[in-house]
């Protein structure tokens, strides 16, 4: 029964958790460390930051964050064909699906999947909080490095909060007023906030 009536809304988002599991592998430097490194396993992200840390080639960078965003936008551009339509909207009595309401083996099935996703992702924090109740917080909280680094996380936090903020609402208003079948400009305003997965941080902070 639970697959019968999720099936359709999951396979309209197959398409777009796939590519982003694909973007996020592509710009990610734990699957390198995953795969034990090395020129093996190296992927551009990790060039890049090989690039510009150790060589200091900026031109080599350059190139290679050239052909990292040109791989994620077609990625982002395939990943539009398979946009589904929406389903029924909200004001229809077909859109009120409610997942809760299973007996039975479905519940205990649902809710076992949950639980264990939950101990998946929330296990390697907890490891990371035990060992750091062993530390000396005063010292470390006291301390002037810490202090300094703190502001100056803060205010580059806030400042990059109302870019993104002021960027993003440039954006949306952008994409609803192009937003018409078969509006190319709409698909570029669809495109771009997920783009920013192409730029690598330290080329940005290179500038």
């Amino acid at each position: 029964k639970f697959t019968m009536i999720a099936w359709p809304a999951m396979k309209a988002a197959l398409p777009g958790i796939a590519g982003l599991v694909f973007l996020l592998c592509l710009t990610s430097f734990a699957v390198v460390l995953i795969l034990g490194g090395g020129p093996a396993s190296t992927t551009l992200e990790v060039a890049i930051y090989q690039s510009l840390a150790y060589d200091f080639d900026i031109s080599r960078a350059a190139t290679l964050t050239v052909v990292q965003l040109v791989a994620v936008v077609a990625t982002l551009a395939f990943m539009r064909l398979f946009r589904q339509p929406p389903f029924a909207t909200s004001s229809s009595p077909s859109s009120r699906q409610r997942f809760d309401s299973m007996t039975g083996f479905s519940w205990l099935a649902g809710h076992a999947l949950i639980m264990s996703a939950c101990v998946f992702v929330a296990a390697p924090f907890l490891v990371v909080f035990l060992d750091g109740l062993q530390a000396d917080h005063w010292a470390i909280l006291t301390s002037r490095s810490f202090l300094t680094a703190l502001g100056v996380s803060v205010g580059l936090s806030a400042a990059s909060a109302i870019a993104a903020t002021l960027l993003g609402s440039i954006m949306v208003s952008g994409r609803v007023g192009a937003d018409k079948p078969g509006s190319y400009l709409a698909s570029l305003f669809a495109i771009a906030p997920n783009a920013i997965l192409a730029f690598p941080p330290i080329v940005l902070g290179i500038g």
